[in-house]
C-alpha cells in the first residue's frame, strides 16, 4: 500500500511539473528527492495536495536523451514499471521521462522507458512488450487515446495498473 501511495504521489508530482508553465529549472534529482521525502514522511498524503506544492520541482530543461533510452535497473525491489512516451522530438517528453525514471528508481523500481516517435503501431508494440516483460504498472502518454483498447485489455487481464499520463485514454 505504501508503494502504491508513493507511486501515486510521484505520478502526481510529475503531472504537476508538466502542467506548470514556469521557466524555472530545478536540479534533475529535485522531483525524486521531493517525492521520496514526501512519500516516506507522510503515509496519508493526498496526492493532489503534494502535486500542487511540487509543481516546479520536476522541471528540468537540460535532460539527457541518452540516460532515458532503454531500461534502467535499480535492484527491482518494487518491480518493473513501463513508461511509454510519445516522442523524443520534444525536450518536454525527454525531461518527463527522465524525471519519472529518476523518481521511480529512487523508490526501488526498475523502469522501462520507451519513446514511440509519434508512431501509433510502435507505441502499441512497446506497451505490449512491457506487458510481456511483467510490468506491474504502465505509465502511458498516449499518442492517440483511442487506439490502445486491445493493449490495455491485455494489461487488465494481467492485473497491471495503468496510469494515463498527460493525455486521456478514451477506450
Amino acid at each position: 500500500m505504501k508503494r502504491l501511495l508513493s507511486l501515486t504521489l510521484v505520478a502526481g508530482l510529475a503531472l504537476a511539473a508538466c502542467s506548470s508553465g514556469g521557466g524555472t529549472s530545478a536540479p534533475s534529482g529535485g522531483a525524486s528527492a521531493a517525492a521520496s521525502s514526501a512519500a516516506s514522511s507522510a503515509p496519508s498524503v493526498d496526492a493532489s495536495a503534494g502535486a500542487s506544492t511540487g509543481a516546479s520541482a520536476g522541471a528540468s530543461a537540460g535532460a539527457s536523451a541518452d540516460a532515458s533510452a532503454g531500461a534502467s535497473s535499480a535492484g527491482g525491489e518494487g518491480g518493473l514499471i513501463g513508461i511509454a512516451m510519445p516522442t523524443k522530438s520534444s525536450a518536454r517528453w525527454i525531461a518527463d521521462g527522465d524525471n519519472l525514471v529518476n523518481a521511480l528508481t529512487d523508490l526501488g523500481y526498475d523502469t522501462d522507458l520507451q519513446f514511440a516517435e509519434d508512431d501509433i503501431p510502435t507505441q502499441v508494440s512497446q506497451i505490449e512488450n512491457m506487458i510481456t516483460k511483467g510490468a506491474k504498472v504502465l505509465v502511458i502518454a498516449a499518442i492517440d487515446g483511442t487506439t490502445l483498447t486491445d493493449s490495455l485489455q491485455k494489461a487488465a487481464e494481467a492485473g497491471i495498473k495503468v496510469l494515463a499520463y498527460d493525455r486521456l485514454i478514451n477506450k
